[in-house]
């Protein structure tokens, strides 16, 4: 049980032979690598599993589901289980099993996941909920696994990853910025990576610009998760100054090359400086979002409510205040979002006459205090700054829409989980009506 839990099997092949250097019950101990897979494969996985599945019971539960390819291009759908655990008195979650597929359709998910269910003696009927990563072939509107399965059980919710939709809509918004960008971030790294006779020239410069500081360490760009951005731009803006002048004079030493010059030009461009003092602050408040939903223990209730504070902190940038006080009445007091919120934001979106002028846009105060000081030394003209403005007020709609389009469709009945906590339930002045509850949740011999 050990080594399944947190060793290497391979490990057991040295383990084996040190219990018998004790003596005792271990002298004639016979366990290596082979016997050691077949105890956890065929002795303690389903004993375990038999624990976990009467532990559940009858009792509801939800799902939680990912499909993936591994190394050797075989598909696999994996589950982790999610209930109240009696015994334990306290919400368990735990891996349920995987299961191999041959396609990554909805219907082949389907079918691979009621057999998983019977095969592991759980009902379907007592499933209240699937979690997914918001891959459309899991839980897309028209046909997926999610609406397969609704037929089958009509109150099934689903709670799709807020973390992997904010990467994504971060990462369509990104779209609309310039692809330099990204390479300036990714090849500023990459110089320094393979050398280290470069990182000691730039230390050397480092500390002698900042009175023996050691430079911060530059974070490598995900190819995956674009909210990764938030360090890599952090860290270049804080040693902006130091990258600049290392690469002026590479680029004018012989040790010159494309890669030198093209990078010296692109951080001599000051229009770069403006898009990066531009995104820092953007994505260190969805990053801040991204954190809270990434929790192992999270309230639910805060978490959309940091969502709720995100979207109003964007649209605070790009909309009328007029229009927002009808998105989001002063005398309501609503912790999360309402999906009446959602339909009238989408709609002053798409209108032109909630939008704010260009030149009344929040990008930000370095932002606006770096263009100044950009135009009064001439390296950056009005066009370019009318430029840079545009694109990333379009990211900043871009990334509205994004997010508004992935919501939950669900936001009343995730909305109404919070008068299940003891502190609205006791509430002697605030105590929800029981037609607030959340009676989907309840199954059908609760109504």
């Amino acid at each position: 049980m050990h080594i399944a839990t947190h060793s290497a099997i391979r490990t057991i092949d040295h383990l084996g032979e040190l219990l018998k250097d004790f003596g005792g019950p271990f002298n004639s101990l016979e366990l290596h690598r082979t016997k050691c897979s077949k105890l956890i494969l065929n002795v303690i996985a389903p004993e375990y599993l038999k624990e976990l599945i009467d532990d559940i019971g009858l009792k509801s539960y939800s799902i939680i589901l990912d499909e993936s390819t591994d190394i050797g291009t075989h598909k696999y759908m994996a589950f982790c289980v999610r209930y109240h655990s009696v015994a334990l008195c306290d919400m368990v979650t735990d891996f349920l099993g995987f299961v191999e597929i041959e396609k990554a359709t909805a219907e082949v998910l389907k079918d691979a996941f009621l057999d998983f269910l019977v095969r592991s003696k759980l009902d379907i009927k007592n499933l209240i909920g699937i979690g997914t990563d918001g891959a459309s072939n899991l839980c897309g509107k028209n046909k997926s696994l999610f609406t397969l399965l609704k037929e089958i059980v009509p109150d099934l919710q689903l709670i799709k990853c807020i973390c992997h939709s904010l990467n994504i809509c971060s990462a369509h918004a990104c779209e609309e910025l310039p692809s330099s960008l990204e390479f300036l971030v990714r090849e500023t790294r990459n110089w320094f990576s393979y050398s280290s006779l470069r990182q000691l020239t730039y230390k050397s410069l480092f500390e002698a610009l900042y009175d023996g500081k050691t430079p911060p360490k530059l974070p490598q760009l995900s190819t995956t998760r674009w909210l990764a951005w938030y360090s890599c731009i952090k860290s270049i803006l804080e040693q902006f100054l130091a990258l600049k002048t290392h690469f002026n004079i590479i680029a004018q030493s012989k040790e010159g090359c494309y890669m030198s010059r093209t990078l010296n030009d692109m951080l001599k461009d000051d229009t770069h400086l403006l898009y990066l003092m531009f995104l820092k602050p953007i994505l260190f408040e969805v990053t801040q979002v991204n954190i809270v939903f990434q929790s192992t223990n999270v309230d639910i209730s805060k978490a959309y409510s940091d969502l709720k504070r995100l979207l109003i902190s964007i649209i605070n940038r790009i909309l009328k205040p007029n229009h927002i006080s009808n998105i989001i009445p002063k005398n309501v007091d609503r912790r999360m979002l309402n999906i009446i919120d959602v339909k009238i934001l989408k709609n002053a979106l798409r209108f032109p006459g909630s939008h704010l002028p260009l030149n009344c846009v929040d990008f930000g105060y370095h932002f606006e205090e770096q263009s100044k000081l950009s135009l009064e030394s001439g390296n950056l003209t009005k066009v370019q700054l009318e430029l840079v403005q545009q694109r990333s007020s379009n990211f900043l709609f871009r990334l509205c829409h994004e997010m508004c389009n992935r919501l939950p469709d669900n936001l009343q009945v995730i909305e109404k989980i919070k008068y299940l906590s003891p502190a609205e339930c006791f509430n002697q002045f605030s105590r929800p009506k029981f037609s607030e509850l959340p009676i989907e949740l309840a199954g059908k011999n609760a109504r």
